[in-house]
C-alpha cells in the first residue's frame, strides 16, 4: 500500500509539473507585442516623460484621449489686474494642446490634471479663472485641431518648478513634466 501512495504522489507531482509546462504562452506570438521598432518607441514615448523644456512637446495618453501638449513660454509676475495672492508671485504659463487621438476631448478638462510643484514638492493649482485678462483654455477639440492659452499658478520664489500633467495617476495616464528654470522665466 505504501508503494502505491508513493507511486501516486510521484505521478501527481509529475502531472502537476507538465500542465505548468504546457499552459506557459509564446510571448512572441502575442498580439500586444509591438510589431516594429517604431512601434515600440511610441509605446516607450507614450510613456512617462519628464524635464521637457520650454518649447518642447509631450504626448499624453489617459481617459480622456491622446493629445499634445506643447509649453510655449512662462512669465514670473508679481500681481495680476491688481490681485496679489498668499505667496510671492504668479506663473503665466502658456501652453498649446493638439488631439492627436479619435476622440472628442474637452480643453477645460485636459487642463484640470495639472499642477505646478516647486523644488520643494509644494504644490499650486491653476487659478486662471480668477482673472478676466487671462486667455482661457477652452473648446472641444476633434482629432487635429488644437488651442492655445494661459495656466496661473501662485508660486513662492523656488530653484526651479515642475509643470506635471496627471501627477500620481499612473494607472489612468502616462505622467507628462516639464522643467521650468529661472532662466525660462522672462
Amino acid at each position: 500500500m505504501k508503494k502505491f501512495v508513493m507511486k501516486y504522489g510521484v505521478l501527481l507531482l509529475i502531472m502537476a509539473i507538465m500542465a505548468g509546462c504546457g499552459t506557459s504562452t509564446n510571448s512572441h506570438n502575442s498580439s500586444s507585442a509591438p510589431k516594429s521598432q517604431g512601434e515600440k518607441q511610441d509605446k516607450e514615448t507614450e510613456s512617462k516623460q519628464v524635464d521637457l523644456h520650454v518649447g518642447e512637446t509631450g504626448t499624453v495618453k489617459d481617459t480622456l484621449g491622446k493629445y499634445r501638449v506643447t509649453l510655449n513660454s512662462v512669465q514670473r509676475k508679481p500681481e495680476i489686474e491688481g490681485k496679489k495672492l498668499p505667496n510671492e508671485s504668479f506663473l503665466i504659463v502658456n501652453i498649446t494642446i493638439k488631439n492627436i487621438g479619435n476622440k472628442v476631448i474637452d480643453a477645460q478638462d485636459v487642463i484640470s490634471a495639472v499642477k505646478l510643484l516647486d523644488s520643494d514638492e509644494a504644490g499650486s493649482d491653476n487659478r486662471a479663472r480668477n482673472f478676466k485678462k487671462i486667455e482661457l483654455i477652452k473648446g472641444k477639440l476633434s482629432k487635429g485641431q488644437k488651442t492655445s492659452g494661459e495656466l496661473v499658478f501662485d508660486v513662492f520664489k523656488s530653484d526651479y518648478y515642475n509643470l506635471v500633467w496627471n501627477n500620481g495617476f499612473s494607472s489612468l495616464s502616462n505622467e507628462v513634466s516639464w522643467k521650468i528654470t529661472p532662466e525660462d522665466l522672462k
